[in-house]
């Protein structure tokens, strides 16, 4: 998935954002860790087996985790 082409309003899944195959260089648990600690974005969309985080957030997320600011 080329991640720069995505609009900003997209939609991912959990397995589309972690390691291996996405962006955030971190594992499930670790992430769903800092979400239930507000350390990382909540996602937009929780129903059951479907939970969803808006691009723009993981990529503010990942802006901040480069600049030391996380983790």
């Amino acid at each position: 998935m080329k991640y720069d082409d995505l609009p900003n309003t997209a939609l991912l899944r959990l397995s589309e954002i972690i390691r291996p195959e996405g962006p955030v260089p971190l594992r499930r648990t670790k992430w769903l860790d800092m979400v239930k600690a507000g350390e990382a974005p909540a996602p937009v969309v929780s129903r059951h087996r479907f939970t969803a985080w808006r691009w723009d957030d993981v990529k503010a997320f990942l802006e901040q985790l480069a600049s030391g600011g996380v983790v």
